[in-house]
Formats: structure tokens, sequence, C-alpha cells
């Protein structure tokens, strides 16, 4: 009996071990993904109170860039000189699509957007306070107990088995607590217990037994306040950062438009800068041309020499 039972202990607390961590990964899983949902629940719920604030705001990014759906430039600029040729086969990216490409892979962009969305997650945090908190905690535990009968009673010859005697104990709890503002905690528990002889006097015990405690603070709001205070607190403080996020966001598109726009009033500079290379380069040769015939003075052929240049 004793072989049979130690064995289906071992398998009992085996499998509780693997369910145990089994549950404890989907626990973690299924707890990231509630916290999640509640962060952006919250600031959805928020975003209608802050003019022009993206009502689907997501910190959710792949690291991959992908310029597939860009137009290809097939131009060789000459007034880029020998660098013109690499713009062949080059990707082109109007003002949207750098905006878009911004707002997706900008480093600075997107720690605004997770700081604001650890201010989602203060918010859930400090409503969960007041919301029921449950627990639960089981324990099984398996024991075997040796008497020496023969020393006991005296009476010689006795077999061990009536000497030894094998228990399996289990018990669990499962409780509850809620802070209900301006009113108390409430905490509850339910415990049970059960004891399984396996040997000697094969019987089940069994005892539970519920439990309740109201707390209410013999003062006006003590205790109470500080945690009610920081939920308030919470509130206003994620209002803010959905406004300084937005402010954020505009004075953003205005840094990458002004780059943008500053890129091309470059490219339109160095072009400008070409045109007058070569109007300046006819002008110098046509008038050296009318110097050789005398028509121009050689102050005039040198100003245009030196603009050449």
């Amino acid at each position: 009996m004793f072989p049979l039972a130690n064995r289906l202990a071992r398998s009992v607390r085996g499998f509780g071990l693997g369910s145990l961590l089994a549950l404890a990964g989907c626990t973690a899983n299924y707890y990231r993904k509630s916290a999640d949902h509640l962060a952006y629940g919250v600031i959805q719920s928020k975003a209608p109170l802050v003019p022009d604030m993206d009502p689907h705001f997501t910190i959710e990014q792949t690291n991959t860039l992908s310029l597939d759906g860009l137009l290809v430039s097939t131009e060789k600029p000459d007034f880029l000189g020998s660098n013109g040729g690499r713009e062949a086969g080059a990707r082109v990216v109007n003002l949207d699509e750098a905006l878009n490409l911004a707002v997706k892979y900008s480093r600075s962009y997107q720690a605004r957007k997770e700081q604001l969305f650890l201010s989602g997650l203060t918010l859930t945090l400090a409503r969960h306070q007041f919301t029921p908190l449950f627990n639960s905690e089981a324990n099984v535990d398996y024991a075997v107990q040796r008497t020496d009968l023969e020393e006991l009673t005296g009476v010689p010859g006795l077999e061990d088995e009536y000497a030894k005697q094998a228990k399996v104990t289990a018990g669990g709890t499962i409780g509850a607590s809620w802070l209900i503002r301006d009113v108390g905690r409430i905490t509850t528990a339910f415990t049970a217990d059960a004891i399984r002889f396996v040997t000697g006097d094969p019987r089940l015990t069994t005892s539970s037994q519920l439990s309740a405690t109201f707390f209410r603070p013999m003062l006006r709001d003590a205790g109470f306040k500080a945690e009610a205070e920081a939920l308030i607190q919470a509130e206003r403080q994620l209002l803010y950062d959905l406004r300084d996020f937005t402010r954020y966001r505009k004075d953003f598109s205005v840094q990458i438009a002004t780059a943008y726009y500053g890129v091309l009033g470059l490219r339109d500079a160095a072009k400008n800068s070409f045109l007058t290379l070569q109007s300046s380069r006819i002008n110098a040769e046509r008038t050296r041309a009318l110097a050789q015939e005398g028509r121009v003075t050689t102050a005039d052929l040198g100003r245009l020499e030196q603009q050449e240049l």
C-alpha cells in the first residue's frame, strides 16, 4: 500500500507543480494583455476631451522599414555634378510620406507615446485599488508517521504496517478585499482543509471557515483620503499628458515639415547656383570675344571672369 500511495503522492505533486507553472505562464500573458487593454481604454475614453488627439493611439510598432510603396526616381540631375547619378533608382518621398515615416520610426516620438501609455497604466492601477481584489492559495502535503508499537504497548512481534500511518493534507483559501470610497474596506475569506488517512484508519476529515471583516476608520476620511487623492491626481495627470502629447505631436510635425522643406530649399539653391554658373560661363565667353574686337573694356571682362570663378 505504501509504495502505491507514495507514487500517487509524487504524481499528484508533479502534476500540481506542472499545472502551477503552466497556469503562471498563462496568467502572466493574460494579465499583460489585460493591462494593455485597460490602458488603451482609459486613453481612448479621455481622447475626445482633447482636440486633435488620435482616437486610435497605440504604442505597438514593427522595427522593419519598408520603402516598397514609394516612387522611384529615374533622373540624373546635372546640377548635382558627380553625385547626380546617385539619385537614379532612389525613392522619392513627399511630405505626407515623410511625416508618416517620422511618426513610425522616430525614437523621440516613440518615447513620448510610451510616456503617455505609462500614464494610462498609472490610472488603471489607481482605479484597480477601488475594485474587488481576489486572492487564492492552495497546498497539498503528504506525510508518513511511524510509531514503535512494541515499545508503546509492551506486546512483542507487532507488524510494522500497523505502526505506520500515511496521510494527505490539503487546504485552500479564497479571499476578496474591496475598498469602497467614503465607506471603508470589506475583506472576506473562505478556508477549507481536508485530511485523508491512507493507511491505518482510512477516513476523511474536513473543515471549512468563512470570515468577513469591515474596516471603517474612526476619524473622517482617515486612511482613505490619500488613496482617493491619488486616484483623482491620476485622472488629471492622464488628461495633462494627453494635452502635452497633442502639443508635442504638432511641434514634431512642424519640425519634420521644416526639415523637409529645408532639404528642398537646399536642392533648389544648388540648382540655382548651377544655372548661375552656366550663365556666367556663357557671358564670360561672349565678353572675351567682344574684348578681342575691342568692343568692351578689360575691366568688364575681369568682372565677368571673377563672377564665373
